[in-house]
């Protein structure tokens, strides 16, 4: 395991991008250092209002330069640490959708349809392009905790603190399908199995279950945590690749109910700490590892490797195939990771979002030790993680979800009820 990340870490006002280009104001800056007995600096840019992209005309302190800015982006770069980092505002504000926190976020599979769900007790379904509300979906007892899209994108997944399931029409709001009876404790989170003949939902009573959707069934208990579980993430792996099992031998479990199950590996996270991966086909233990912390977020970014972020603000990276130790364990702020989601459109595979409790939301690459991208993860390589890019916007808020559309977009939900939408690419 390799502690490791990067020495410095620039920290910007979250309204740079309106105090700088519309009202010409200063903006603080800080450069918190890690691993030596040097204090924060702190400065500040003076800005005036422009109208057009520019690089000059800033007036910052000594330890840094401004790179590059136009009105969305800003590049700072201290010549002296070795640090460069570029800061992203929004380019919408969605300020009308709810009006407490949001917790859970999801994209459609083209981009033009979010949903969302909130404190406020609401679930709605809303036009990307312009935040305006399509579906406000009506049937859960209390707070909505997760929500998801099929891969149909036509057809949205709620777990709630009602301890139900449902299963919802984005073309008329009409809920097609109740599940419950199974879970005695709210759902906090769920996957959609391929198609989504089959779901996973996971639950504050320890245990993650399968389902059939048309009969509203509960299949089975695929596995059981000794507390609440607060995070999963699904991926089909190869039929070539071995995955150790750390359980009995495997039989398979596959009935008239189960569609598309073979392959399919389970994590799951629970506030105790415990890491557990499971054959979904089998119901076989392939991983068990113990955090030292809660386990808020995991996400696979390829078949194999997955990325784990905890409530003291480490986030560990994981193979599937070499489930003994992490292949790297990274922290610099305190702050709870509250979401990890993959960048599927960067230049490589491993490459993830995460978003923090105090506001932050960054995206970061996997590099080995020759400074090369890491396509995979092999155990004779050393990692760590560069942060290419922070997101801008809330102010200390929580961030409690970021994801990635696949038409280039990044949205992000946050306590103080906006969803802020950014371009990536």
């Amino acid at each position: 395991m390799n502690e490791t990340g990067n020495s410095c870490l620039f920290l910007l006002q979250s309204s740079w991008h309106e105090a700088l280009w519309t009202s010409g104001e200063k903006v603080w800056v800080s450069l918190k250092h890690f691993g030596c007995d040097r204090s924060t600096d702190h400065g500040e840019i003076r800005g005036r209002k422009m109208d057009e992209e520019a690089s000059e005309g800033f007036k910052t302190s000594a330890f840094f330069d401004v790179k590059q800015s136009d009105k969305h982006s800003i590049t700072l770069r201290s010549s002296e640490f070795g640090v460069t980092t570029k800061f992203m505002a929004p380019v919408k504000q969605f300020t009308k959708l709810h009006n407490k926190s949001i917790t859970a976020l999801d994209i459609s599979s083209r981009g033009g349809l979010g949903v969302s769900a909130s404190t406020d007790e609401t679930l709605l379904l809303w036009d990307t392009a312009t935040g305006t509300v399509r579906r406000t979906f009506t049937g859960h007892a209390g707070e909505v905790n997760c929500c998801k899209f099929f891969p149909s994108g036509v057809v949205v997944l709620s777990g709630g603190m009602d301890t139900q399931l449902k299963i919802w029409s984005t073309e008329d709001g009409s809920c097609a399908r109740t599940l419950s009876g199974s879970h005695n404790a709210s759902i906090s989170c769920t996957e959609v199995v391929d198609r989504g003949r089959n779901i996973i939902s996971c639950s504050n009573d320890g245990t993650a279950r399968l389902w059939e959707c048309g009969n509203a069934t509960c299949i089975s208990c695929i596995t059981k945590h000794n507390s609440k579980i607060n995070a999963s993430s699904l991926t089909t792996v190869s039929s070539a690749l071995c995955v150790p099992s750390t359980g009995d031998t495997m039989t398979t479990h596959q009935n008239d109910l189960e569609f598309e199950t073979k392959d399919k590996v389970l994590i799951t996270g629970s506030e105790n700490g415990d890491l557990l991966g499971y054959d979904v086909a089998n119901r076989t233990e392939v991983l068990s590892f113990k955090c030292r912390d809660s386990v808020n977020c995991c996400t696979f970014l390829n078949e194999t490797t997955f990325a784990v972020g905890l409530q003291d603000g480490t986030i560990l990276l994981m193979d599937i195939l070499k489930p003994g130790q992490p292949l790297l364990s990274f922290k610099t702020l305190a702050s709870a990771v509250l979401c990890l989601s993959q960048s599927r459109h960067s230049s490589h595979s491993l490459a993830f979002w995460a978003s923090f409790a105090d506001g932050r939301s960054s995206l970061f690459y996997v590099i080995n030790r020759n400074g090369d991208l890491s396509e995979k993860a092999e155990s004779s390589q050393t990692y760590k993680l560069e942060l290419q890019l922070e997101l801008s916007g809330p102010d200390c808020d929580p961030v409690y979800c970021i994801v990635q559309s696949s038409d280039g977009f990044i949205y992000t939900a946050s306590r103080d009820a906006i969803v802020r939408k950014y371009k990536f690419f």
